[in-house]
Parts: structure tokens; sequence; C-alpha cells
């Protein structure tokens, strides 16, 4: 327990074990990957991190991601007629975890 103890104390002060740190790294890892704000909030809960790093972490404009994500996959789309084409890209960005708003909003 006490090299367990020592070695923590050692990685949080040269900065290697920073919570916020990694919060913010994941976060914009997983959005330049085309993933949503709930399916990140999830991934970090998972990984044990404090509710409060997630919200300021998970606060950014994704409506662009979103858009990213349907520009990315437009020439699929494009083949589609319009009710299937809006449904199909409605499903595809709820699965990569964009709210109900943003999804509506760009859609």
């Amino acid at each position: 327990k006490e090299v367990v103890d020592q070695t923590i104390d050692y990685l949080t002060e040269t900065g290697l074990l920073d919570d916020r740190k990694f919060a913010q790294w994941w976060t914009e890892s997983r959005m330049h990957g085309g993933w949503g704000p709930r399916r990140i909030v999830q991934e970090l809960k998972m990984k044990g991190i404090n509710n409060e790093i997630i919200d300021e972490e998970t606060k950014q404009d994704w409506k662009g991601v979103a858009r990213q994500v349907l520009e990315k996959e437009q020439p699929k789309l494009n083949t589609l007629p319009s009710m299937k084409r809006r449904m199909k890209m409605q499903q595809l960005l709820l699965r990569r975890g964009f709210s109900f708003d943003t999804i509506s909003s760009i859609v």
C-alpha cells in the first residue's frame, strides 16, 4: 500500500496522473473521430472521471462535429430518397452519441 501511495503521489506531482488533462485529451480525440457528447460522457464516466470535470470538458460546439460526420457520409447518403436519407442521417448521429436537439438542428 505504501509503494502504491508513493507512486500515485509521484505521478500526480509530475502531472502524469491528471483527470482533467486526460478528460480533455479523450474528448478532443473522440470528437475528431466523430463521436458525440453523450457517448463521450458515458466513456469518461466508465473511466471514473468526476462529473464536474466531464461537464467542463464536454462543453463544445457539437453541431460542427455532427456536420463533419454527415459530410463524411454524404456520398452514401446522396443516393437515397430524401425521407430515407433524413432517417439515416438521424440514426447515424444518434448512434454516434449526439443529442436530439443537435440532430434536429442539423438534419
